[in-house]
């Protein structure tokens, strides 16, 4: 059950949602109608695959995939509260130490 939007880019739209059989937050991305170039619908569709191949601490886990009813791909995710980087960063920009920080938390998700 869709709650609201969450945000949304050049290629895809975020809602926040409630899944039903969990009843656990979650993160729906669908790729946007404007962007329906063959391209961008194969790099979503990549992105899906190697989102479900990856477990680790430090990425969002994969839950679902499929179309909806108007043919739009989309991607389920869990849902993670907190402050995206873009939000932080307009608040200045980060330390040394947070920027060492926040580098070794992607190198290690990225080394999975």
């Amino acid at each position: 059950v869709i709650e609201r939007l969450a945000g949304s880019g050049g290629m895809s739209a975020v809602y926040r949602a409630q899944d039903q059989k969990t009843g656990q937050p979650v993160a729906i991305k669908y790729l946007a109608l404007r962007t329906q170039l063959q391209q961008e619908a194969a790099r979503f569709m990549r992105e899906i695959q190697l989102l479900a191949e990856l477990s680790h601490p430090g990425i969002v886990r994969y839950v679902h995939h499929g179309q909806s009813t108007t043919g739009l791909p989309y991607l389920v995710m869990e849902w993670l509260d907190g402050e995206d980087l873009t939000r932080r960063l307009s608040r200045g920009p980060l330390s040394i130490a947070e920027s060492m920080l926040l580098m070794k938390q992607v190198c290690e998700a990225l080394q999975t």
